[in-house]
């Protein structure tokens, strides 16, 4: 079966049928050892735009394993977002919510971990599939180091936070998840293999989780210290308590030992030092 006689079959039905047919009957062909050069179908006299071909084209998926085309085409909803943008060209203030929801719920289904990577291969096949669309309406990477911005990101930390408000969810797993190092192994070496993007993604969830314990709190500290001292050089003061708030809390002072240990490895126990000079 050919590209035209699928159209001709399906000249009445909506594109989102046409889609579904497609993905089956490339499938089955495939299982059967055939080659098939599938294009995206459309009803005749109507100009093939940009989300059709890169919507639906047969491409490997990005490293992190994040399908956009394959969420969309599985989803009632996804489909009529393709509709909708066939139609009108664009997407409206409430189809980009719709698309971003779909793609959160089905990362967090999948139990998939927000990364910097990720949101940034996701915007990226967001604007692949709608040309119209501006990336960092969806994800912004701040370059004054402050977590990552945009759609995305928001979405996915604001879930989660509700779903672990009512108990679905438990801050214990995204430490797991991150394989962060425990007080009694080397800081140095950690020190010298700290991550940007990692750090970064430490940061944003040291900043929206509001139900961290205090050792969590220090551990995210230590494992981000190279990246907090940057911003800190580069921010003025109302900046710096603006951002690190858990300066101003009550046990801060441990956090700003931390810090200090690290630029002055020689010295120790500030606080206890600083207290007998009073």
């Amino acid at each position: 079966m050919k590209s035209k006689h699928i159209g001709l079959l399906l000249t009445n039905f909506p594109l989102g049928i046409h889609i579904k047919f497609e993905k089956h009957l490339e499938e089955y062909q495939k299982n059967q050892g055939q080659q098939l050069d599938v294009s995206i179908l459309k009803p005749k006299l109507i100009t093939e735009t940009p989300v059709q071909n890169l919507t639906l084209q047969n491409t490997k998926p990005p490293a992190v394993g994040f399908d956009l085309n394959d969420i969309l085409i599985k989803s009632t909803q996804g489909s009529m977002i393709i509709d909708y943008y066939y139609k009108q060209k664009k997407l409206n203030e409430s189809s980009r919510s719709l698309l971003v929801e779909i793609i959160i719920n089905d990362l967090i289904k999948k139990n998939r971990t927000m990364t910097i990577d990720l949101a940034d291969n996701i915007s990226n096949a967001i604007v692949k599939s709608f040309p119209t669309e501006i990336k960092d309406v969806y994800f912004l990477k701040d370059s004054s180091c402050k977590a990552p911005k945009g759609k995305v990101y928001a979405k996915y930390f604001n879930t989660m936070k509700r779903l672990k408000d009512v108990g679905l969810k438990s801050t214990k797993k995204i430490f797991e998840d991150k394989n962060i190092l425990s007080r009694s192994q080397d800081q140095m070496d950690f020190y010298l293999n700290e991550n940007e993007s990692e750090s970064v993604e430490l940061t944003n969830i040291l900043i929206n989780d509001e139900d961290l314990s205090w050792p969590e709190i220090e551990t995210i500290w230590r494992k981000t210290v190279n990246f907090r001292l940057k911003f800190i050089k580069e921010n003025n003061t109302s900046s710096i308590f603006k951002k690190w708030v858990h300066y101003t809390k009550p046990l801060g002072y441990k956090l700003v030992e931390i810090d200090f240990s690290h630029m002055y490895s020689k010295f120790k126990n500030l606080s206890v030092k600083f207290g007998d000079k009073l």
